[in-house]
């Protein structure tokens, strides 16, 4: 940052000298203000029956470095959670669905895939320890899960364990009483979609994801579709304009007066198995009889693996990204969201690497670790 920037206004960075000491594949801010990072085998073979265990980060009170990075146990885990889905329950634990139950190759390049694990766990922010629950009724690797409004949680998308390795179409709700099959719902969705939920209790599939496999079907096999999980019933939206949103990333924008219609922004991504990075955005508005993606201003840059923090102040910053097979993108940019009216913004230039997890802390200070 120059001289002439006001940090008050562009943002500043600070070094973080704690270090996680396992890759942190997953990221979760606590209930409690602590942030689990855990990874399973964390890309490693060798460790899939030998997990690497979780670890806590304390961050340091406001003006002193007094934070701290510690393990904790790995008791109660019996499987390997890497590449599992998570969502918080209403009580602030943490439901773990799925994971990895075999690495892929071993026939014929990356074939069989990678298979799903059919393990749950729920993580207790006070304790710290970890309790495994009732199994999904499928295996899941790269699933989805996300809290509605009556505190259940639904699970989508994945992997499979057995032979054909196939997408999962079947989608399951755990309450209290465990899982189950939502009968009627069945659909294909890509590997970790990104999933929101919208005011009326409905899931939004926002036409993004996270995933290496789309055979045998094509990206514009996945429109962006919203769930009513009463009734089972799916609504098709279309897809976006621009299909290729592969490691891309969704914002859903502050809800605000009078009438709180949702708004969702669409950023990034690129070609299946990352050839080309693509820098378009767009948004689709809730608010409109026949809600559809439109396009608005670019990113500067191309972006595949980028990743998104909703800041306090209404703006969303950014983060990482490569621009395809041909390198690594190396500047931040903040979009700036008054209304309806989205402008840039150049921050700090930083390295980034390939893979990159953010998360906002509760003392509002967005922060980002690396991955593999």
């Amino acid at each position: 940052m120059s001289n002439k920037e006001d940090p008050s206004i562009y943002g500043e960075w600070e070094p973080v000298k704690y270090r996680f000491q396992h890759l942190p594949v997953h990221i979760a801010l606590l209930s409690t203000g602590k942030v689990l990072a855990f990874g399973g085998s964390g890309n490693d073979p060798k460790h899939l029956n030998n997990p690497y265990p979780a670890e806590i980060f304390e961050p340091g009170d406001i003006g002193k470095d007094n934070g701290k990075v510690y393990e904790i146990s790995n008791e109660g885990i019996q499987g390997d959670i890497f590449c599992a889905g998570h969502a918080f329950l209403p009580d602030g634990k943490l439901l773990v669905t799925g994971g990895t139950h075999k690495y892929d190759g071993a026939i014929f390049g990356p074939i069989p895939p990678f298979s799903g694990l059919e393990h749950s766990y729920l993580f207790d922010p006070i304790s710290l320890k970890w309790s495994r629950i009732q199994n999904l009724n499928y295996g899941r690797w790269y699933p989805t899960c996300i809290m509605i409004p009556d505190g259940r949680v639904v699970t989508m998308a994945g992997l499979t364990k057995y032979l054909p390795w196939l997408f999962l179409n079947k989608i399951e709700v755990y309450s209290n009483s465990g899982w189950r099959v939502l009968n009627g719902a069945n659909r294909w969705l890509p590997l970790y979609p990104r999933l929101h939920l919208l005011p009326t209790g409905e899931i939004f599939y926002a036409g993004s994801y996270n995933t290496h496999y789309t055979f045998p079907f094509s990206v514009y096999a996945f429109p962006s579709s919203t769930l009513n999980v009463d009734t089972g019933k799916w609504t098709s939206l279309g897809n976006p304009n621009n299909v290729n949103r592969e490691e891309g990333t969704t914002v859903l924008l502050p809800l605000e007066p009078p009438n709180y219609e949702p708004r969702l922004l669409l950023i990034a991504g690129g070609t299946p198995t990352g050839n080309d990075a693509i820098s378009d955005v767009e948004m689709i508005d809730f608010s409109e009889m026949r809600p559809t993606y439109r396009r608005i201003q670019k990113l500067k840059h191309p972006r595949y693996y980028v990743y998104p923090v909703l800041l306090p102040d209404k703006t969303v910053l950014v983060l990482g990204g490569k621009t395809g097979k041909k390198g690594i993108s190396m500047i931040h940019r903040i979009w700036i969201i008054i209304i309806i009216i989205i402008t840039t913004t150049p921050i700090h230039m930083i390295l980034n690497i390939i893979l990159m997890l953010s998360w906002s802390l509760n003392c509002l200070h967005p922060m980002i670790g690396n991955g593999n």
